[in-house]
């Protein structure tokens, strides 16, 4: 990663200040895919102290039983697939692009923000994204500790129809038919906690007071998860709940953690977790 931004000599320093991060790891399994690797990248521009651009790619892929992690395959993976140097599709990637701006407000602090992606394909990009749009105020005034922000997200459903079809639905979100398990890790979603296929509204804040050794946070939302969705057909339709957690320094070397979640749906069902630790802090 970039520790600090840098800024790029001639033309390019119209771009602004550039950030960027990037890494690559092994998971234990995908359903019957075992170990396969994750890469994961993320690139930021800002041609203007208000405005920044941004990107973000990501692949699960090869493993056991599929085409080897080479440098040739791996390089192919972001412009073919790599089918034609591998044989066989190996891959599956997800990938977004997003603007941040911070509009001149008085007063009030405010990031208006949008985050368009899609799974696995590029026509998906148009046909069928998942889109997260914002307001955040990242320091309340009169209380700068406290942040607060409003979210919606939306997830494209699939295409059921549509020719050349590698699977029963075309770019059905975090499912995969390699990696069957799709973007989990032991058997938890890594992306969105919609779970694709569906719509949410967010209302979130965050507390964070150094001097007090406090950090918490909590969130409150109202989901609807269509029929394509991985949680679907136990949670399917409607749902509320929300979630909060809290981190305190006991020590400068020890920190307590706690969080809660609750969420229940329409048509009856009820899923809660609650969880407590104490942390080493290095």
């Amino acid at each position: 990663m970039l520790a600090r931004p840098i800024q790029l000599p001639w033309l390019f320093r119209y771009l602004g200040r550039i950030s960027g991060e990037t890494f690559l790891s092994r998971i234990d399994s995908s359903a019957a895919s075992r170990y396969p690797w994750v890469f994961a990248s993320h690139f930021s521009i800002s041609p203007h102290p208000r405005l920044l651009l941004g990107g973000t790619q990501a692949f699960m892929f090869s493993g056991e039983g599929q085409p080897p992690f080479t440098f040739r395959n791996f390089k192919e993976m972001f412009l073919t697939h790599a089918i034609r140097v591998a044989g066989s599709e190996f891959e599956n990637g997800i990938a977004s692009v997003e603007a941040r701006w911070r509009p001149p407000i008085p007063v009030v602090p405010a990031v208006l923000y949008v985050e368009w992606g899609t799974d696995d394909n590029h026509s998906a990009w148009i046909k069928f994204p998942g889109v997260v749009a914002g307001l955040e105020v990242p320091a309340v005034p009169g209380l700068p500790t406290l942040s607060l922000g409003l979210e919606r997200a939306s997830f494209a459903p699939p295409c059921s129809t549509c020719n050349g079809c590698a699977c029963n639905y075309y770019a059905t979100w975090y499912r995969h038919y390699v990696f069957v398990d799709g973007w989990t890790l032991d058997r938890e979603p890594i992306g969105h906690p919609l779970g694709g296929d569906g719509t949410e509204w967010l209302l979130y804040g965050r507390y964070d007071n150094a001097a007090r050794r406090l950090r918490a946070d909590g969130r409150v939302f109202a989901r609807d998860r269509g029929r394509y969705n991985i949680y679907s057909p136990a949670r399917a339709g409607r749902s509320v709940g929300g979630s909060a957690g809290a981190e305190y320094r006991l020590t400068t070397w020890l920190e307590a953690q706690a969080s809660t979640t609750f969420e229940h749906g329409s048509s009856g069902w009820t899923a809660s977790s609650l969880t407590a630790q104490l942390r080493w802090v290095p």
